[in-house]
This record gives structure tokens, C-alpha cells and sequence, in this order.
């Protein structure tokens, strides 16, 4: 099996886009020569001595586990995790490079969650300890930054961020990056949920020269440190639609959470969700989920009606753990109103949490509509914050209010009756 996997991933990077050979450097901070390149087998020993090392610094905000530290840590791992990475840039889902500092393995920088339709894609780094305070990682994912925003594409690059991280909170801003939203409860690091703050950097924000130029010229002297990747989609489309690489673990939970949506949009396909019992509302299946982009996730398209009337068109995402997240999109029809939109979203939530076993649930609102606002605050959701320049699932691409409710804080929907919406034939 491991041998199978090594060939597909030498014929993905064979064949794949620019970004399975990707290396960027050597540029220069404080002295010190900074590279990212591609991982390979042989930086298996450096790697996990690093790691182990500093497991005081990186486990509480890295992906829950149930595995020891030591454990997860393993050659087999390295190889898998290297393998995996190669082919999600050969298949332009993922870049993941190994940050190399004088010639040595100092970490790792990564964009995930690649989506070409919207442009976006999620930032992650993790650097060792005796680096800290050099403005390592700063100009590491300044670089990377810069690189797909100047050749991929990327208009978007959104960096979620422990509200415990302290170090990484008091200078990420510092590297030109803007906060957005405070999502709660949205991952599962360090043995427990966490709430985690988001921030973004965008093309139309990007500094005269970019992002490195303007981390060497103004902070190379403090760093993002020990800035990890946790997230969840969490944002509006653009995040929540994309899942960020946690190195080690990472990959593996990408892919099974691809296929897992996968198989969950297959069941959804043959089914209807039949409403709680009294509800005037019944949503259908619509063939209308996103296809056009590769690395966009499995979505499956309900057309919502009231004693027959379609009343709003919503898109439903499901990301299983560490995630454990359904992102919403919701598309009132004709003079819908608050009242019933709220109705519609209350038996989504109902589903979400009842059903599918989901512990978040959020939805990203155009910052002029009103009309879904008034209806999720009804229904219970908070807004988070406001996230600028997404792409929602109609295309446009505008600023958007996040909003969301965790299962914790759910008192579940207004005047829903008894029991739970049913997945019937």
C-alpha cells in the first residue's frame, strides 16, 4: 500500500502544477538565511526532534488526539505526511514546504484549503523555539503569502489563531494581516474545543512591494511565533469551506474529511429531510452543489418550501472532526421574509446538530442583508465578526458579516415541536 502511494505521488508531482516543485528564497532576516522548500524522507530525524522538543509550545493549539506526542511523531508518519503533501500540490489542493534556516529544518509554513473559485486559501506555521524571536516564521509566511497571491492567484489568505496563542496575537498584526472574528468553539486543539480568532490578508490590502518586503522593512525584530493552524472553516465560504493542514496529522485529516463529505453528500443525494412534525417546512434536494473547483468540498444544494412555495435556496457543508462544522449558505426567494427564513434555518440547525452530529454551525450574510440577519439572530446564531473580500456560493464577492451558534449554546429552534427532522426516501 505505502509503495502504491509513493509512485501516485512521484506521478502527481511529475505531472502536477508548479507548486509539487515550489521553493522560495533564500531571503534574509537578521543574518539569518531563510528557504522554503519541499519536505523530503531524509528531514524525518531533524523533524521529530524538533517536535518533540517543543511539544510544550505546539500541542496545546495542534490537532486533538487521542495518540501520545511521541507517537505521532513516528517515521511512518513522515512519510505518509510527505507523501500526502506532494500529492495535494500536485493537485494544487495544498502547498506545505519545509522552512530551512542556514541550512537546517526549522519548521514548516503551509497554505491549505486551496480554492481556485474563490481564490483563497488558509495559512499555517510552525517554527522551533531557538527561532522565536528572529522573525523566522513572520517572513516564512510572508513569503509564502506573497507567492500565491503574485502567482497563483490568491486573493484571500485567512491565518485562524488560538485566543490562548498570546505571542502569535500580540504580533500577527504586525505582519500586515487584519483581524476579522472571534469564532467560537470552532476546533478541537489541545484535548478540547477552542475558540479561535481569525485573521486575513487580501490582495487589495497588500502592502507596496508585499508582504515580506514589509515584514523585513518594519518587524523583523519580533515574530509571529508559535502561530499554528486551527481553524475550520469558519469564516463565511471562503474559510469554511476550506480545511487547513496540521503537518503531521493533517493531511490525513483532510482526506478523510473529503471523503467523509464525500459520502455524506452521496446519502444526501437519494434523500429528502422531512421537517420536524407540525413544520410547514419540507426541503428538497437540488442539483446545484459546486463543482468548479477541485478543491472546493462536497456541498449538496436544498431548495426550501413553505406549503409548497420555494422560499429560499441553502447550501449545506458538513466538516467532521476536528471540525465538527456545517457551514451554511442561505439565499432568501422572492419576498421571503425574516419570519420564515428563520423558520427554514431553524430546522438546517435542527439537522445539523440532531442529525449529522455537527457541534458549530455557521453562516456567512452579505453585510447589506438584513433580511438573513434578523432571521439568524432570531433562531439564536451570534455574529462573530466581518470578514472582507469572500466569494459567496453564488459568486460574488463582497464583505460578509459571520455568523454562528455552537451546539453548547443552542437552545434549539424557536416553536420547532417535538423530535428531530427526519432523512427519509
Amino acid at each position: 500500500m505505502m509503495m502504491r502511494e509513493v509512485a501516485a505521488a512521484l506521478r502527481d508531482r511529475r505531472a502536477g502544477s508548479d507548486l509539487s516543485r515550489l521553493r522560495l528564497g533564500p531571503r534574509i532576516v537578521r543574518g539569518r538565511k531563510v528557504v522554503l522548500r519541499q519536505p523530503q524522507f531524509g528531514d524525518y530525524a531533524k523533524w521529530r526532534r524538533v517536535r518533540l522538543r517543543d511539544r510544550r509550545y505546539i500541542e496545546p493549539f495542534w490537532v486533538s488526539s487521542d495518540l501520545e506526542w511521541a507517537d505521532r511523531h513516528t517515521k511512518r508518519r513522515w512519510i505518509r505526511e510527505c507523501i500526502e503533501q506532494r500529492k495535494a500540490a500536485g493537485r494544487s489542493h495544498a502547498v506545505s514546504l519545509v522552512i530551512e534556516v542556514d541550512g537546517r529544518l526549522a519548521g514548516q509554513c503551509a497554505i491549505s484549503a486551496l480554492d481556485h473559485r474563490t481564490r483563497s486559501g488558509e495559512l499555517g506555521v510552525w517554527v522551533d523555539s531557538e527561532l522565536a524571536h528572529e522573525g523566522v516564521s513572520g517572513l516564512a509566511s510572508a513569503m509564502l503569502v506573497d507567492h500565491m497571491m503574485n502567482s497563483e492567484d490568491l486573493d484571500r489568505v485567512t491565518a485562524p489563531i488560538c485566543v490562548d496563542n498570546e505571542p502569535a496575537l500580540r504580533s500577527v498584526a504586525k505582519g500586515g494581516m487584519y483581524r476579522e472574528a472571534v469564532m467560537r468553539e470552532s476546533f478541537d486543539a489541545g484535548g478540547r474545543r477552542r475558540d479561535h480568532q481569525l485573521w486575513a490578508a487580501t490582495r487589495d490590502r497588500m502592502p507596496d512591494g508585499g508582504y515580506a518586503d514589509y515584514w523585513l522593512a518594519h518587524f523583523a525584530d519580533t515574530d509571529i511565533g508559535a502561530l499554528t493552524p486551527v481553524s475550520v472553516q469558519g469564516h463565511m465560504r471562503d474559510m469554511l469551506v476550506h480545511f487547513p493542514i496540521w503537518f503531521s496529522e493533517s493531511i490525513r485529516h483532510v482526506i478523510w474529511d473529503w471523503r467523509a463529505g464525500r459520502a455524506r453528500r452521496r446519502q444526501l443525494e437519494s434523500l429528502q429531510i422531512r421537517t420536524s412534525p407540525g413544520s410547514p417546512v419540507v426541503l428538497r434536494r437540488e442539483v446545484r452543489a459546486r463543482h468548479d473547483s477541485p478543491s472546493s468540498l462536497p456541498s449538496t444544494g436544498l431548495l426550501a418550501e413553505v406549503d409548497g412555495v420555494p422560499v429560499m435556496r441553502c447550501e449545506i457543508h458538513l466538516l467532521h472532526r476536528p471540525w465538527a462544522t456545517a457551514d451554511l449558505s442561505l439565499e432568501p426567494l422572492g419576498e421571503t421574509t425574516s419570519e420564515i427564513a428563520g423558520m427554514v434555518t431553524a430546522e438546517l440547525l435542527s439537522y445539523a446538530f440532531e442529525v449529522a452530529g455537527m457541534l458549530r454551525v455557521c453562516v456567512a450574510v452579505p453585510v447589506d442583508d438584513q433580511r438573513i440577519a434578523v432571521a439568524l439572530e432570531y433562531v439564536g446564531l451570534l455574529r462573530e465578526g466581518k470578514l472582507h473580500s469572500v466569494v459567496d456560493s453564488q459568486g460574488r464577492r463582497g464583505d460578509h458579516e459571520l455568523w454562528a451558534v455552537t451546539k453548547s449554546a443552542w437552545g434549539g429552534p424557536v416553536d420547532r415541536g417535538n423530535g428531530a427532522p427526519r432523512l427519509i426516501v
